[in-house]
């Protein structure tokens, strides 16, 4: 068998998957990408997407083309010249190798004097120092231009350096 590129209908690629897998007990794939939202209050949301949007990957072979042509969110098999596109169990490892994104970090507690590394923002990538904790904000000492600087960054933003 090999995995072959269904192309389906937008926003559709979850349910396309629980249909074959779940009804028809077609192995399929959607490489998901999760990415880390910050909202008010310290609240971080992930979010899943589909990495790859409007494809399908399934394991198909001859006599189970028809429930994949069947269903109505599926507008067919991706071909080049008319031959139908096809994976390798290697190359479809290699996506769910890309899916694996970030995971959600676990609140850490940090104490004064802790050298951190800013993961994303304005500062990301520079060192600090902690001088303060304040309920999820962190008043840390980051140099920069030959000077120190104060600067709070909430928790979430900060890894061990």
């Amino acid at each position: 068998m090999s995995w072959y590129i269904v192309k389906v209908s937008p926003q559709r690629e979850r349910s396309v998957r629980n249909d074959l897998t779940e009804l028809f007990h077609i192995p399929a794939y959607v490489p998901v990408e999760i990415d880390s939202t910050r909202y008010g209050r310290g609240k971080e949301i992930i979010r899943v997407r589909p990495l790859i949007r409007g494809y399908v990957f399934a394991d198909l072979d001859d006599h189970r083309w028809r429930h994949v042509s069947a269903h109505r969110l599926c507008h067919g098999v991706v071909t080049f010249g008319g031959t139908p596109a096809t994976l390798t169990g290697k190359q479809v490892k290699a996506l769910e190798h890309l899916s694996q994104g970030i995971k959600p970090r676990q609140a850490r507690k940090w104490a004064i004097g802790d050298r951190l590394r800013i993961r994303r923002g304005a500062f990301a990538e520079l060192e600090a120092i902690i001088a303060k904790i304040n309920r999820g904000q962190v008043v840390a000492t980051v140099e920069m231009f030959g000077r120190r600087h104060e600067v709070i960054i909430t928790e979430d933003l900060l890894e061990a350096a």
